[in-house]
């Protein structure tokens, strides 16, 4: 069996990559110093914060389930404030050591939540690690890019037991996006069906483990600040028109702009049925140290039986 192991991914917009520096001769300015783990993972408090919020928005302490899926989702939360608020709490990284790390960094015991490791990120990285081994002794044939398609029709399902109120992905959409793309061929004619399977099947997944009238939320990256340098200095109320701007002018991230997310929800036959509404979060920064990353976001609630004496749930926002 092949695994392919997914990389990082980032949108890298034309004329924002940073220019090779040449060599003059000159004395190098002295380098900053490198931040420790614990001071880097300080400068991310209020991106957890945020995303940790908007968890908890619409349910009352001690009541509610939440499932959290993603590369080193344990990072994009603040776990104490999740464990206090939430009955039950999941995490499913794609490495041990994913977990591990972001456990002891916020000084969490292991014991107090559910931990899962999916490697294989429910089957896509085989069926990309397939097409991978193919891809370095022959060209991609038409059949080959397909039943990759079918396979991301077909994946696993994710190791959670029963319905939860709360879902949040966090950024493996976009790295098997990205992934799919480096290995397929950005300009493969099958690359926007290869990409709309993956899509879908990842939304389908987070509706098939919500219990009716409950929220999914799929963060992931718009940029960094390696590829646009000038990202920490925007005023974060222009964050989104700049984004909005980028993306309009350059295209946006390997299938994950919001705008992509948001139209498959709305408009894809086989899921916009079982959706209340659909809400794009307004982006924001993500600081790990030496990279800032701008993040964006969807969230959607699942529909459930009109009940007259129900008020309809508010979107997370």
């Amino acid at each position: 069996m092949t695994v392919f192991i997914m990389p990082s991914y980032e949108f890298v917009p034309p004329g924002e990559r940073p220019k090779k520096q040449q060599n003059s001769g000159a004395p190098k300015s002295p380098t900053k110093p490198e931040l420790s783990l614990q001071e880097r993972f300080d400068l991310g408090a209020s991106h957890r914060e945020k995303v940790t919020d908007w968890l908890c928005q619409g349910f009352a302490a001690g009541t509610a389930k939440c499932c959290i899926i993603g590369p080193g989702c344990g990072a994009h939360l603040n776990l104490t404030q999740l464990l206090d608020h939430f009955a039950e709490v999941q995490l499913i990284d794609v490495t041990q050591e994913g977990l591990d790390l972001n456990l002891q960094a916020q000084s969490i015991d292991a014991e107090k939540l559910q931990t899962d490791v999916l490697s294989d990120f429910a089957g896509i990285t085989t069926v990309l690690g397939q097409l991978q081994k193919t891809s370095a002794t022959q060209e991609l044939k038409f059949h080959d890019v397909q039943e990759g398609i079918e396979a991301a029709m077909h994946l696993a399902p994710w190791p959670v037991a029963g319905k939860v109120d709360i879902v949040l992905s966090t950024e493996g959409l976009g790295m098997a996006l990205s992934a799919t793309a480096a290995i397929v061929g950005h300009q493969h004619p099958s690359l926007p069906d290869f990409h709309h399977a993956i899509r879908l099947t990842h939304a389908r997944e987070i509706l098939r483990i919500l219990k009716p009238g409950g929220y999914g939320i799929l963060v992931n990256q718009l940029m960094s600040s390696k590829v646009m340098p000038s990202l920490p200095n925007i005023p974060e109320e222009k964050l989104d028109w700049v984004m909005s701007e980028v993306i309009q002018k350059n295209g946006g991230p390997t299938g994950t702009s919001p705008t992509q997310i948001r139209d498959l929800l709305l408009h894809d036959q086989a899921i916009k049925h079982e959706l209340a509404h659909v809400h794009m979060l307004t982006p924001w920064i993500f600081d790990t140290g030496p990279v800032q990353f701008a993040m964006s976001g969807v969230s959607f609630c699942k529909a459930s039986p009109p009940d007259p004496a129900t008020p309809e749930k508010e979107p997370i926002s």
